[in-house]
Protein backbone atom coordinates (compact mmCIF):
# COMPACT_ATOMS: atom_id res chain seq x y z
CA UNK A 1 0.00 0.00 0.00
CA UNK A 2 1.56 3.35 -1.11
CA UNK A 3 1.19 6.51 1.52
CA UNK A 4 1.85 9.59 1.64
CA UNK A 5 1.85 10.20 -2.05
CA UNK A 6 0.13 13.05 -3.78
CA UNK A 7 -0.33 13.19 -7.53
CA UNK A 8 -0.42 16.58 -9.64
CA UNK A 9 -0.99 17.52 -13.62
CA UNK A 10 -0.23 20.94 -14.33
CA UNK A 11 -1.28 22.25 -17.64
CA UNK A 12 -0.20 25.68 -19.60
CA UNK A 13 -2.55 26.57 -22.28
CA UNK A 14 -0.98 28.57 -25.44
CA UNK A 15 -2.40 30.38 -28.08
CA UNK A 16 -1.36 26.88 -30.34
CA UNK A 17 -0.16 24.55 -27.94
CA UNK A 18 -0.63 23.00 -24.44
CA UNK A 19 2.05 22.09 -22.05
CA UNK A 20 1.92 19.49 -19.49
CA UNK A 21 4.00 17.99 -16.78
CA UNK A 22 2.88 15.64 -14.25
CA UNK A 23 4.67 15.29 -10.53
CA UNK A 24 4.10 13.25 -7.57
CA UNK A 25 5.57 14.08 -4.55
CA UNK A 26 6.45 11.40 -2.50
CA UNK A 27 6.84 13.23 1.18
CA UNK A 28 8.89 16.08 0.21
CA UNK A 29 10.53 14.58 -2.31
CA UNK A 30 9.42 15.89 -5.77
CA UNK A 31 9.08 12.91 -8.83
CA UNK A 32 8.36 13.59 -12.60
CA UNK A 33 5.84 11.00 -14.25
CA UNK A 34 5.76 12.32 -17.61
CA UNK A 35 5.82 15.85 -19.72
CA UNK A 36 4.99 16.43 -22.90
CA UNK A 37 3.62 19.04 -25.49
CA UNK A 38 0.06 19.01 -27.84
CA UNK A 39 -0.17 21.36 -30.42
CA UNK A 40 -3.90 22.87 -31.34
CA UNK A 41 -4.72 22.20 -35.11
CA UNK A 42 -6.73 26.13 -34.39
CA UNK A 43 -4.90 28.94 -32.91
CA UNK A 44 -6.22 30.96 -30.17
CA UNK A 45 -6.90 33.82 -33.20
CA UNK A 46 -9.16 31.35 -34.98
CA UNK A 47 -12.84 31.35 -34.25
CA UNK A 48 -13.70 31.16 -31.47
CA UNK A 49 -15.39 27.22 -31.61
CA UNK A 50 -12.58 25.88 -33.40
CA UNK A 51 -9.82 27.12 -30.91
CA UNK A 52 -12.15 25.32 -27.99
CA UNK A 53 -12.60 22.29 -29.91
CA UNK A 54 -8.79 21.90 -31.22
CA UNK A 55 -7.97 22.76 -26.78
CA UNK A 56 -10.87 19.89 -26.06
CA UNK A 57 -8.48 17.43 -28.68
CA UNK A 58 -5.35 18.06 -27.13
CA UNK A 59 -6.43 17.92 -23.81
CA UNK A 60 -8.13 14.62 -24.12
CA UNK A 61 -4.51 13.22 -25.95
CA UNK A 62 -2.81 14.64 -23.16
CA UNK A 63 -5.30 12.42 -20.02
CA UNK A 64 -5.14 9.57 -22.03
CA UNK A 65 -1.25 9.68 -21.24
CA UNK A 66 -1.45 10.48 -17.68
CA UNK A 67 -0.65 7.56 -15.03
CA UNK A 68 -4.69 6.71 -14.28
CA UNK A 69 -3.18 3.17 -11.62
CA UNK A 70 -4.51 5.60 -8.57
CA UNK A 71 -7.06 5.12 -6.44
CA UNK A 72 -7.71 9.17 -6.73
CA UNK A 73 -7.88 11.52 -9.45
CA UNK A 74 -5.23 13.64 -9.75
CA UNK A 75 -5.18 17.79 -8.67
CA UNK A 76 -5.21 19.49 -11.84
CA UNK A 77 -3.13 23.00 -11.88
CA UNK A 78 -3.86 25.22 -15.18
CA UNK A 79 -2.08 27.87 -16.19
CA UNK A 80 -3.96 30.36 -18.24
CA UNK A 81 -2.21 32.83 -20.90
CA UNK A 82 -1.22 36.29 -19.15
CA UNK A 83 -2.84 38.19 -22.08
CA UNK A 84 -6.10 37.21 -20.28
CA UNK A 85 -5.53 38.70 -16.92
CA UNK A 86 -4.95 42.59 -15.65
CA UNK A 87 -2.92 43.38 -12.67
CA UNK A 88 -1.97 46.09 -10.42
CA UNK A 89 0.90 46.59 -7.45
CA UNK A 90 -0.59 47.64 -4.28
CA UNK A 91 1.09 49.42 -0.96
CA UNK A 92 -2.21 49.03 1.64
CA UNK A 93 -1.38 50.69 5.30
CA UNK A 94 -2.73 47.79 6.74
CA UNK A 95 -1.93 44.40 7.31
CA UNK A 96 -5.55 43.11 8.62
CA UNK A 97 -6.33 40.41 6.29
CA UNK A 98 -9.68 41.25 6.00
CA UNK A 99 -9.01 45.06 5.43
CA UNK A 100 -6.79 44.43 3.02
CA UNK A 101 -8.91 42.10 0.83
CA UNK A 102 -11.27 45.06 1.28
CA UNK A 103 -9.20 47.39 -0.58
CA UNK A 104 -7.88 44.95 -3.19
CA UNK A 105 -11.97 44.36 -3.99
CA UNK A 106 -12.14 48.28 -4.32
CA UNK A 107 -9.37 48.66 -6.13
CA UNK A 108 -10.30 45.69 -9.09
CA UNK A 109 -14.25 47.00 -9.46
CA UNK A 110 -12.72 50.37 -10.27
CA UNK A 111 -10.36 49.17 -12.48
CA UNK A 112 -11.88 46.58 -14.51
CA UNK A 113 -15.77 48.59 -14.27
CA UNK A 114 -17.66 45.11 -14.62
CA UNK A 115 -20.17 43.62 -12.26
CA UNK A 116 -18.70 42.35 -9.56
CA UNK A 117 -20.20 38.17 -10.52
CA UNK A 118 -17.78 38.90 -13.68
CA UNK A 119 -14.87 39.15 -11.97
CA UNK A 120 -11.99 36.79 -10.61
CA UNK A 121 -9.51 37.79 -8.75
CA UNK A 122 -6.66 37.30 -6.53
CA UNK A 123 -3.06 38.32 -5.13
CA UNK A 124 0.16 37.34 -4.26
CA UNK A 125 1.90 38.83 -0.91
CA UNK A 126 5.27 40.33 -0.82
CA UNK A 127 7.94 38.53 1.64
CA UNK A 128 8.83 40.25 4.75
CA UNK A 129 6.76 41.68 7.95
CA UNK A 130 6.18 45.54 7.41
CA UNK A 131 3.23 48.11 8.93
CA UNK A 132 2.36 48.32 5.09
CA UNK A 133 1.11 45.23 3.11
CA UNK A 134 2.62 45.17 -0.52
CA UNK A 135 0.06 42.52 -3.36
CA UNK A 136 0.15 41.94 -6.69
CA UNK A 137 -3.29 41.41 -7.49
CA UNK A 138 -4.88 39.71 -10.73
CA UNK A 139 -7.89 39.65 -11.67
CA UNK A 140 -9.45 38.57 -15.25
CA UNK A 141 -12.96 38.47 -16.50
CA UNK A 142 -14.48 35.34 -15.10
CA UNK A 143 -15.95 34.56 -19.29
CA UNK A 144 -12.03 34.48 -19.90
CA UNK A 145 -11.64 31.91 -17.54
CA UNK A 146 -14.78 29.73 -18.58
CA UNK A 147 -13.85 30.05 -22.07
CA UNK A 148 -11.03 27.36 -21.05
CA UNK A 149 -12.77 25.48 -18.53
CA UNK A 150 -15.49 24.74 -21.19
CA UNK A 151 -13.36 23.07 -23.82
CA UNK A 152 -11.99 20.20 -20.80
CA UNK A 153 -13.32 17.23 -22.36
CA UNK A 154 -16.04 15.23 -20.23
CA UNK A 155 -14.68 13.10 -17.74
CA UNK A 156 -11.70 15.91 -16.82
CA UNK A 157 -11.26 16.85 -13.86
CA UNK A 158 -12.42 20.25 -12.46
CA UNK A 159 -8.96 22.35 -12.15
CA UNK A 160 -8.11 22.84 -8.20
CA UNK A 161 -6.18 25.88 -8.90
CA UNK A 162 -6.40 28.24 -12.01
CA UNK A 163 -3.76 30.92 -12.16
CA UNK A 164 -1.65 32.83 -15.17
CA UNK A 165 1.25 31.77 -16.55
CA UNK A 166 3.51 34.47 -15.08
CA UNK A 167 3.47 32.64 -12.07
CA UNK A 168 5.51 29.93 -12.92
CA UNK A 169 7.77 32.56 -14.62
CA UNK A 170 8.07 34.23 -11.02
CA UNK A 171 8.90 31.06 -9.81
CA UNK A 172 11.25 29.68 -12.25
CA UNK A 173 13.27 33.09 -11.32
CA UNK A 174 13.02 33.28 -7.81
CA UNK A 175 15.55 31.29 -7.05
CA UNK A 176 18.00 33.45 -8.52
CA UNK A 177 17.09 36.67 -7.93
CA UNK A 178 17.48 35.54 -4.28
CA UNK A 179 20.97 35.40 -4.62
CA UNK A 180 21.41 38.94 -5.04
CA UNK A 181 18.83 40.22 -2.64
CA UNK A 182 19.47 44.23 -3.04
CA UNK A 183 18.71 43.93 -6.88
CA UNK A 184 15.49 43.79 -9.18
CA UNK A 185 15.52 42.23 -12.28
CA UNK A 186 13.42 42.23 -15.44
CA UNK A 187 12.56 38.65 -16.31
CA UNK A 188 11.94 37.73 -19.82
CA UNK A 189 9.92 34.50 -20.46
CA UNK A 190 9.63 32.97 -23.89
CA UNK A 191 6.14 31.56 -24.15
CA UNK A 192 5.92 30.45 -27.80
CA UNK A 193 4.48 33.13 -29.60
CA UNK A 194 5.16 35.82 -27.53
CA UNK A 195 6.77 36.32 -24.09
CA UNK A 196 5.89 37.90 -20.59
CA UNK A 197 8.08 40.36 -18.72
CA UNK A 198 8.05 40.95 -14.88
CA UNK A 199 9.85 43.07 -12.47
CA UNK A 200 10.63 41.24 -9.55
CA UNK A 201 12.93 41.60 -6.29
CA UNK A 202 13.81 39.03 -3.42
CA UNK A 203 10.59 40.61 -1.58
CA UNK A 204 8.26 40.05 -4.26
CA UNK A 205 6.61 40.38 -8.00
CA UNK A 206 5.80 44.21 -8.96
CA UNK A 207 4.63 44.01 -12.41
CA UNK A 208 3.57 41.41 -15.21
CA UNK A 209 3.01 42.00 -19.27
CA UNK A 210 2.24 39.95 -21.80
CA UNK A 211 4.16 40.92 -24.70
CA UNK A 212 2.43 39.19 -28.35
CA UNK A 213 4.65 38.07 -30.99
CA UNK A 214 5.16 40.39 -33.53
CA UNK A 215 3.85 39.67 -37.25
CA UNK A 216 5.71 40.04 -40.76
CA UNK A 217 4.40 41.78 -43.46
CA UNK A 218 2.76 38.52 -44.51
CA UNK A 219 0.86 37.61 -41.46
CA UNK A 220 3.67 35.65 -40.14
CA UNK A 221 4.44 35.09 -36.46
CA UNK A 222 7.68 36.03 -35.36
CA UNK A 223 10.32 33.97 -33.67
CA UNK A 224 13.92 33.38 -31.70
CA UNK A 225 15.14 32.76 -34.53
CA UNK A 226 14.56 36.18 -36.17
CA UNK A 227 16.30 39.56 -35.60
CA UNK A 228 12.96 41.17 -35.69
CA UNK A 229 11.36 39.24 -32.78
CA UNK A 230 14.85 40.22 -31.13
CA UNK A 231 14.78 43.83 -32.23
CA UNK A 232 11.16 43.93 -30.64
CA UNK A 233 11.36 42.03 -27.34
CA UNK A 234 14.51 44.97 -26.83
CA UNK A 235 12.29 47.46 -27.58
CA UNK A 236 9.92 45.80 -24.60
CA UNK A 237 12.62 45.46 -22.17
CA UNK A 238 13.54 49.50 -22.48
CA UNK A 239 9.85 50.34 -22.21
CA UNK A 240 9.72 48.27 -19.05
CA UNK A 241 12.87 49.08 -17.81
CA UNK A 242 11.59 53.15 -18.45
CA UNK A 243 8.09 52.19 -16.86
CA UNK A 244 9.67 50.56 -13.81
CA UNK A 245 12.20 53.04 -12.91
CA UNK A 246 9.69 55.84 -12.45
CA UNK A 247 6.97 53.68 -10.98
CA UNK A 248 9.01 51.88 -8.25
CA UNK A 249 11.35 54.53 -6.48
CA UNK A 250 12.53 51.69 -4.01
CA UNK A 251 13.92 49.10 -6.34
CA UNK A 252 17.28 49.34 -8.40
CA UNK A 253 17.41 47.02 -11.53
CA UNK A 254 20.35 45.64 -12.45
CA UNK A 255 20.25 42.29 -14.73
CA UNK A 256 17.69 41.09 -17.56
CA UNK A 257 16.69 36.64 -16.86
CA UNK A 258 16.25 35.59 -20.17
CA UNK A 259 14.42 32.47 -19.81
CA UNK A 260 11.98 30.12 -22.04
CA UNK A 261 12.18 28.27 -24.99
CA UNK A 262 15.22 29.19 -26.84
CA UNK A 263 16.33 31.55 -24.08
CA UNK A 264 20.38 30.69 -25.05
CA UNK A 265 19.83 32.39 -28.62
CA UNK A 266 17.63 34.69 -27.57
CA UNK A 267 20.22 36.32 -25.26
CA UNK A 268 22.33 36.62 -27.60
CA UNK A 269 20.44 38.81 -29.59
CA UNK A 270 18.90 41.14 -27.38
CA UNK A 271 20.04 44.85 -26.79
CA UNK A 272 19.18 45.46 -22.68
CA UNK A 273 18.92 48.64 -21.33
CA UNK A 274 21.31 50.61 -20.50
CA UNK A 275 23.08 50.03 -17.46
CA UNK A 276 21.55 46.04 -16.74
CA UNK A 277 23.68 43.29 -17.23
CA UNK A 278 22.01 40.41 -19.94
CA UNK A 279 21.91 36.84 -18.53
CA UNK A 280 20.40 33.92 -19.79
CA UNK A 281 18.37 31.80 -16.50
CA UNK A 282 20.17 28.97 -14.99
CA UNK A 283 16.54 27.07 -15.46
CA UNK A 284 18.72 23.53 -14.44
CA UNK A 285 19.58 25.64 -11.32
CA UNK A 286 15.92 26.77 -10.93
CA UNK A 287 14.36 23.44 -11.26
CA UNK A 288 16.92 22.02 -8.56
CA UNK A 289 15.85 24.92 -5.87
CA UNK A 290 12.84 23.41 -6.20
CA UNK A 291 13.32 19.79 -5.60
CA UNK A 292 13.76 18.40 -8.82
CA UNK A 293 16.36 15.71 -9.35
CA UNK A 294 19.19 15.91 -12.24
CA UNK A 295 17.26 13.26 -14.01
CA UNK A 296 14.35 14.94 -13.73
CA UNK A 297 15.59 18.05 -15.02
CA UNK A 298 17.01 16.86 -18.13
CA UNK A 299 13.77 15.24 -19.31
CA UNK A 300 12.40 18.83 -19.00
CA UNK A 301 12.05 20.96 -22.16
CA UNK A 302 13.22 24.42 -21.75
CA UNK A 303 9.50 25.73 -23.05
CA UNK A 304 8.07 23.65 -19.99
CA UNK A 305 10.10 25.05 -17.05
CA UNK A 306 7.91 28.03 -15.81
CA UNK A 307 4.63 25.07 -15.72
CA UNK A 308 7.13 22.62 -13.71
CA UNK A 309 7.99 25.33 -11.45
CA UNK A 310 4.60 26.40 -10.79
CA UNK A 311 3.70 22.63 -10.08
CA UNK A 312 6.51 21.95 -7.96
CA UNK A 313 5.06 25.27 -5.68
CA UNK A 314 1.71 23.86 -5.14
CA UNK A 315 2.82 20.76 -4.13
CA UNK A 316 5.41 21.88 -1.49
CA UNK A 317 4.01 24.94 -0.13
CA UNK A 318 0.44 25.11 -0.75
CA UNK A 319 -1.60 28.20 -0.62
CA UNK A 320 1.02 30.33 -2.29
CA UNK A 321 -0.56 30.28 -5.69
CA UNK A 322 -3.28 32.79 -6.35
CA UNK A 323 -6.45 31.03 -7.73
CA UNK A 324 -8.46 32.41 -10.42
CA UNK A 325 -10.39 29.20 -10.40
CA UNK A 326 -14.66 30.96 -10.43
CA UNK A 327 -15.29 28.51 -7.51
CA UNK A 328 -12.49 30.04 -5.39
CA UNK A 329 -14.86 32.16 -2.86
CA UNK A 330 -11.96 33.77 -1.18
CA UNK A 331 -10.23 34.83 -4.37
CA UNK A 332 -13.75 35.96 -6.22
CA UNK A 333 -14.11 40.02 -6.29
CA UNK A 334 -17.97 39.21 -5.94
CA UNK A 335 -16.55 37.52 -2.36
CA UNK A 336 -14.74 40.41 -1.27
CA UNK A 337 -17.34 42.84 -2.27
CA UNK A 338 -20.26 41.04 -0.07
CA UNK A 339 -18.77 42.26 3.50
CA UNK A 340 -17.97 45.68 2.28
CA UNK A 341 -21.92 46.91 1.09
CA UNK A 342 -25.43 45.28 0.79
CA UNK A 343 -26.89 47.74 -1.69
CA UNK A 344 -25.44 47.74 -5.21
CA UNK A 345 -26.53 51.55 -5.57
CA UNK A 346 -24.24 52.87 -2.54
CA UNK A 347 -20.95 50.77 -3.95
CA UNK A 348 -19.38 53.33 -4.88
CA UNK A 349 -19.88 55.87 -2.40
CA UNK A 350 -19.67 53.41 0.44
CA UNK A 351 -16.38 51.91 -1.17
CA UNK A 352 -14.91 55.10 -1.37
CA UNK A 353 -15.55 55.96 2.70
CA UNK A 354 -13.86 52.51 3.19
CA UNK A 355 -10.97 53.35 1.51
CA UNK A 356 -10.74 56.60 2.93
CA UNK A 357 -10.79 55.31 6.36
CA UNK A 358 -8.44 52.69 5.43
CA UNK A 359 -5.94 54.55 3.79
CA UNK A 360 -6.05 58.23 4.75
CA UNK A 361 -3.62 59.52 2.45
CA UNK A 362 -1.41 56.27 2.48
CA UNK A 363 -2.30 54.28 -0.08
CA UNK A 364 -0.26 53.44 -3.21
CA UNK A 365 -1.90 52.58 -6.73
CA UNK A 366 0.85 52.17 -9.15
CA UNK A 367 -1.20 51.11 -12.03
CA UNK A 368 0.31 48.68 -14.49
CA UNK A 369 0.27 47.91 -18.40
CA UNK A 370 -1.66 44.48 -17.94
CA UNK A 371 -3.05 43.02 -20.65
CA UNK A 372 -7.05 43.38 -20.50
CA UNK A 373 -9.19 40.77 -22.28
Amino acid sequence: MVTNREHLLALQILPSAALWVELELHGSKISLRNCGKEALSQGESSENGAWKESLREAISNIWGQVAHSWMEQPEILLLVPDSRVTSRYLEIPSTDPERVKNVIAFEVGEEIQLPPEEIVWDHVRFRGKTEVTRVLWLAARSTSIHEILEALPSGFPVPNIVTPALVGSAVLADSTIKENPGEAAIVLDLQEPGATLLVQDADGLYYARSVAAPSSEKGEEGSPETDGFAQDLSRELARTFFYARQRFKNITMKQVLVAGKDHLLMARKLTPPPGLRLNALNMEGALGALGFSAKDIARIPAESTSVAAAAALHLTRRGEIPNLAPAAGTGTFAGGLAGLAGVVSGRFLMMTALLIALCGNGCRFDSLEGARH
